[in-house]
């Protein structure tokens, strides 16, 4: 009996405190401060320093490097005094935006400089003219003193040291040792506990990217090795970067392996490392942006594309991606890897079919099951209906 009497004793006092809710309430709003709330918070201006979805930069050299790459000195435009180039991890890259032909086109290249250049307001890309709409209009028209934007570091191409062993080996072919060389920088100038070796696949002499600032890099804990298909010089490795090439400066030993170039390039080394006994886990593979399909007589369909309440009606090909369509159209459509692992294009599919290459589809399982897809690299098999997030064009 004692405890449902003070049961009833409780709620009774609840029902007080209930009845006089409002009175309370009232009270304690015209006790209030009358300073309005902050509309920004500190920890958001760090979140927003540290990842900036935008940046504003202007471009204050250029080099060329070879007949058919340049690099291009970057600074924040003045114009943006609040901006700066965040720390980034060495090995990630940025997706640079401009407007092309009428068009808002958008392609990742990877930082060359090192976390260290930016800290005092430099970034560096290296852009090589393949023949695409972005490659050759920067190749040909970008200039000192010409105003861009570009988005903030993004990608897991780095090494971590609570994952990564201590000896590490750079494999790189032709433009992809650009981001080897920001790596390179970064374990020099915070002294990491790295034996690094990097191999460096060319066609001949005149086609090595930075060979005077890789020279420069040369320490006892970095060695950098020239492979040259097809020149023959003293002091330079002939052929290609084989099982052979590859044992003699592993050693039997537990290392990690970063390699950034081809697709082809890819699939021979990986079936190389699996013959002395590297495991896939202890490979990590630049990714690379998914490009036109060999397909010389494409077909034509029609997507119609939601973005928030408006609707597009446009054309695609069979051989190009959903992502270019939407480019050509000029639709300001979200991306920043353009190979299918960042997820920032993340879509839903409505209609339709579609092919994935399964080398490029890094679509979870949930994705998978409730018909999202990533119209970087996913090319139309048939008419399609996509609803495409928001973003907002600058």
């Amino acid at each position: 009996m004692a405890f449902v009497f003070k049961k009833q004793i409780f709620g009774w006092q609840d029902m007080l405190r209930f009845k006089h809710l409002t009175k309370k309430r009232k009270e304690m709003i015209e006790s209030a401060s009358t300073t309005p709330l902050p509309t920004t918070y500190k920890v958001n201006e760090v979140a927003k320093s540290l990842h900036p979805k935008l940046l504003h930069v202007t471009v204050v050299s250029t080099k060329t490097l070879s007949h058919d790459t340049k690099m291009y000195t970057l600074n924040i435009d003045p114009s943006y005094p609040e901006e700066h180039f965040p720390y980034f991890r060495p090995g990630q890259y940025v997706s640079v935006s401009m407007n092309i032909r009428k068009n808002r086109i958008s392609r990742p290249y990877a930082i060359v400089s090192s976390p260290a250049e930016a800290l005092k307001g430099i970034m560096r890309i290296a852009v090589k003219k393949t023949g695409g709409i972005m490659s050759t209009y920067f190749f040909n028209s970008v200039h000192k003193g010409d105003k861009f934007t570009i988005s903030g570091a993004c990608g897991n191409f780095y090494y971590e040291p609570l994952r990564d062993t201590k000896d590490v080996l750079f494999v790189a072919g032709g433009s992809g040792i650009t981001p080897f060389i920001s790596m390179a920088h970064d374990f020099k100038d915070t002294k990491a506990d790295v034996r690094l070796t990097i191999l460096y696949g060319s066609k001949t002499k005149k086609d090595i990217l930075f060979y005077d600032e890789l020279e420069s890099l040369k320490s006892k804990n970095c060695k950098v090795i020239h492979v040259l298909s097809d020149e023959k010089l003293d002091g330079f490795h002939h052929g290609f970067i084989d099982r052979v090439l590859l044992e003699r400066y592993i050693g039997g030993r537990d290392v990690t392996v970063f390699a950034s170039g081809s697709e082809n390039m890819y699939a021979f080394l990986r079936k190389e490392l699996q013959a002395l006994s590297i495991p896939d886990y202890r490979l990590h593979l630049e990714a690379n942006p998914a490009g036109t399909l060999p397909e010389t007589n494409y077909k034509t369909y029609r997507a119609v594309i939601t973005i928030r309440d408006r609707k597009y009606y446009i054309k695609t090909r069979s051989n190009e991606t959903l992502l270019t369509a939407m480019e050509r159209a000029n639709i300001a459509a979200p991306n920043h890897c353009r190979s299918g692992s960042c997820g920032y294009c993340h879509s839903k599919l409505v209609s339709g079919d579609v092919y994935i290459p399964e080398s490029k589809d890094g679509r979870r399982l949930a994705d998978l099951k409730f018909g999202y897809i990533h119209p970087c690299v996913t090319y139309p098999r048939s008419d399609v209906k996509l609803i495409v997030p928001f973003q907002e064009r600058k």
